[in-house]
């Protein structure tokens, strides 16, 4: 594999001032992805709760470009104002000499397929055919913004689209159609995944709890997809493409 030790790689994920793990997972995908040893350097930064703002990270970075990476589901209004205030983008204060943002993780095509694998080896261990159930795809959702129903929406196309399951379908915290109400249509069993960056409240409570209520009903839940092992082989495939993309460009 082509290395790119010129090149600095950093995580920004939204944390929580309440759930550790949030930032505790952004920090894992880091470590994976320092480990393979392609980048001259990797760094994580959250919004709310980590050691470290998102500015001082970038600071301390000493190569000569730095690629960041939104650890975000959609292309929101954090994703497209609040991380690039965070960073002082355009600001001059960057130690790096050039600085390329990605999409958000969720927005990647290859997303799609890690959610799908992941249903299809979770209905292989319960002992039931893939062709028989339904994943449902769950959101945060917003009433000010359809960018995290879009992105849902693309991914539940995308996986429809491989003909795996008995069906695809999106339910959403904040709003229509929501989780509890679609919960109560689907046919059995389901298995539901959260298409959440981390660990944080919506995965573990809001939606959670709607769930284990629906658990001996045939409902499967598979957690935050963001926290998934396989997460840091999907960003590090995004930074490759961005790199080559910028090459390309210049």
């Amino acid at each position: 594999m082509t290395a790119y030790p010129d090149h600095a790689v950093l995580l920004i994920g939204h944390g929580s001032s309440k759930r550790p793990g949030a930032a505790a997972s952004l920090v894992r995908h880091a470590n994976a992805l320092r480990s393979t040893g392609r980048f001259g350097e990797v760094a994580a930064a959250a919004l709310i709760g980590g050691s470290e703002t998102p500015a001082a990270a970038l600071a301390r970075l000493t190569r000569d470009t730095a690629v960041i990476v939104p650890v975000m589901m959609c292309a929101g209004w954090t994703t497209r104002q609040v991380i690039p205030q965070a960073l002082g983008l355009g600001a001059g204060g960057a130690a790096v000499r050039r600085t390329v943002v990605c999409d958000p993780l969720g927005l990647h095509p290859a997303f799609a397929a890690l959610m799908a694998r992941r249903a299809a080896d979770c209905a292989a261990l319960f002992g039931v055919s893939a062709a028989s159930v339904t994943l449902l795809l769950i959101a945060h959702g917003s009433t000010k913004s359809a960018a995290s129903q879009q992105a849902t929406e693309a991914q539940a196309a995308r996986i429809r689209a491989m003909g795996r399951f008995r069906g695809v379908t999106t339910a959403f915290l904040e709003q229509q159609p929501r989780l509890a109400d679609v919960l109560a249509t689907l046919v059995r069993p389901v298995i539901a995944v959260g298409c959440f960056a981390a660990p944080g409240h919506h995965a573990t409570v809001d939606s959670a709890v709607i769930l284990q209520t629906q658990a001996a009903g045939g409902v499967i839940d598979l957690g935050p997809i963001g926290d998934d092992p396989a997460i840091p082989d999907l960003i590090q495939q995004m930074v490759v493409e961005k790199i080559s993309d910028a090459v390309k460009v210049a």
